[in-house]
């Protein structure tokens, strides 16, 4: 059931702009925790992507595509030596993320996750 979901997500990345095509070679390993929960991390000088089971199963694939391409900008900014100094790694991936949401009908998840970053972002914890 796992491959299958990411396949179609992959599917649908595909079907993207030719940026977003040159940089899906470069998620080379997606690893798959068997624990209930959406927990994830990515390792970008690895080029692998570890979630926990709920990441695959319960999201939809549009969602789930949004995920690895979040992920993607991460690792193309990891290959350009883009850091995380203030935040600036992870509102370009958010953005890019919510823009891909939008263009496939699902601005409820796109303002979601929009209001989860801007809920990081002040977080006394954050270096956003």
């Amino acid at each position: 059931m796992h491959q299958r979901r990411i396949t179609k997500a992959f599917t649908i990345l595909e079907s993207e702009s030719t940026q977003i095509k040159k940089t899906i070679h470069k998620l080379q390993v997606i690893r798959i925790k068997n624990r209930k929960s959406f927990n994830n991390e990515l390792f970008p000088g690895k080029s692998e992507w570890v979630c926990d089971r709920y990441v695959i199963e319960k999201n939809t694939i549009v969602y789930l595509a949004s995920l690895i391409l979040h992920e993607l900008v991460h690792i193309d900014q990891y290959d350009r030596g883009v850091r995380n100094i203030h935040g600036r790694a992870e509102r370009k991936a958010y953005k890019i993320q919510a823009e891909f949401l939008i263009r496939h009908g699902r601005q409820r998840d796109a303002i979601s996750i929009l209001k989860y970053f801007e809920k990081i972002k002040h977080s006394k914890y954050s270096d956003l």
